[in-house]
Order: C-alpha cells, then structure tokens, then sequence
C-alpha cells in the first residue's frame, strides 16, 4: 500500500502530444520531424504508427509549465530555418489531436 505524503508536491510537470494522422505519406517523414524538433528547448520523443494503414506520427514533448507551448509557437513563427525545415509538412496530414497531461509521479 503506498503511504500518501503529508506535503503535498508542486505539480509543473507536463506532457504535451501533437497527433498527425496521415495520407499514407507522414510515416516517411520521422526525419523531417527529428531534425526540426531538435531545436526545442524542452524534451521532445517523436513516436510512429507501427501498425499500417494508419500513418501516425506523434511528438510528445515534456514541459514545465503550460505557458511552455506558446513559447515555442512564438519560436517557430520567428525561425525562418525551423519554418523552411517544416515546410510541406501540413500536406502529409488528414487530421491530427493535441494532448496536454499533467505527470503525475
């Protein structure tokens, strides 16, 4: 039985997933992805669909706060390299999801 601490914890960890369902195309482009989230400022797995047709893609990303997601969007709006490495991507995908969950540990 696990005992519950009498101090609670703070909780500022998140988990944010991004879905991309594909056209049959987005499986193929995990290296366009890696490179271009390399450049995140917070820890980022890009995960892939290993059951065809279903084509999905997923990053998840790991924040500290819920104002990190902004952030990064300012980011991308202002990298025109990030931009140009993403470029065409949105073309790949029919439909997609984004996730934010609080860890709980």
């Amino acid at each position: 039985m696990h005992k519950r601490s009498e101090e609670p914890r703070p909780l500022t960890n998140y988990s944010a997933r991004s879905a991309a369902d594909g056209l049959g195309a987005v499986s193929g482009c995990e290296p366009q992805i890696s490179d271009a989230v390399r450049s995140s400022p917070d820890p980022v797995r890009v995960l892939t669909d290993l059951v065809d047709p279903f084509n999905t893609v997923v990053i998840e990303t790991q924040l500290e706060s819920l104002a990190a997601p902004e952030r990064r969007k300012q980011q991308y709006r202002s990298d025109e390299q990030l931009r140009n490495k993403m470029g065409g991507y949105t073309d790949l995908y029919a439909g997609g999801r984004r996730e934010t969950y609080l860890v709980v540990e």
